[in-house]
């Protein structure tokens, strides 16, 4: 049975003259067209209605040349139990063992994935140190890459600001960066000094030939860190970290 969508429900009342058939078994179901953000759930049997918020900060004209209102949403791959104000993390925290993670060494950038939705404006960068605390930093900031290497946004340098054991650490980026394409990026933590701290992660992969296959789900820059300052660019994956971290952003 071929079905029309036209009713529709959210932040634009505007009907969605999308057609397709047959209509799924099992409502509700969830679909992205575009940018957009479609719940469709079942209204009878003849028809369905779509709930959608649109990701972005300016109207758009979807290519069935209805006019979408801006309405920034987040929809997660996996129910969010983060933090209040958290919007994505690089692993659901609360299924993350917490194992204790040694991501890098002194002046290397440890890489770590994340997904990130279009239009999520992100503020802040929260990274939980393990059972080693950063002992005597030199530099360290967080900061947020493409996966092509290129730099979204940094906290400032933490210089040798105390770290300690198994604490989660919030630092804000000196300017809020809206994300503007729907995909993976990479959360780095870059430190120089004496103790690099443990991260808590996930259990050890076999040898990380799998999450090191490209894009690689965490690893070690080939770029240096020495500065203090996040460089504008990273370089390639050049060792492969077979544990995953917990990193989030808010």
């Amino acid at each position: 049975m071929a079905i029309t969508l036209s009713a529709a429900v959210g932040p634009s009342t505007n009907p969605l003259p999308i057609t397709g058939g047959p209509v799924p078994g099992t409502m509700p179901i969830m679909a992205q067209l575009e940018s957009e953000q479609v719940l469709i759930t079942s209204n009878g049997t003849t028809s369905v209605l779509v709930t959608r918020g649109y990701n972005g900060t300016a109207a758009s004209s979807h290519a069935s040349g209805v006019t979408l209102t801006p309405v920034p949403v987040a929809v997660a791959g996996y129910p969010l139990f983060a933090p209040t104000g958290w919007i994505a993390e690089t692993m659901p925290r609360q299924s993350c063992p917490e194992v204790n993670t040694v991501v890098s060494t002194t002046t290397q950038i440890a890489m770590q994935a994340i997904w990130l939705q279009a239009g999520m404006v992100v503020k802040n960068i929260t990274i939980c140190s393990a059972t080693t605390a950063a002992n005597t930093p030199g530099h360290y900031c967080f900061a947020l890459y493409t996966v092509a290497g290129a730099l979204c946004g940094s906290t400032a340098d933490q210089t040798s600001t105390a770290w300690g054991a198994n604490t989660p650490l919030t630092l804000a980026l000196t300017a809020a960066y809206t994300v503007p394409t729907t995909g993976m990026y990479y959360i780095a933590l870059c430190y120089a000094g004496t103790g690099v701290p443990t991260i808590k992660g996930g259990t050890a992969r076999t040898d990380g030939g799998l999450g090191f296959a490209a894009p690689a789900l965490s690893g070690v820059s080939s770029t240096s860190y020495t500065t203090g300052t996040a460089p504008a660019t990273i370089g390639a994956v050049a060792a492969a970290v077979t544990t995953s971290w917990y990193a989030a952003v808010s």
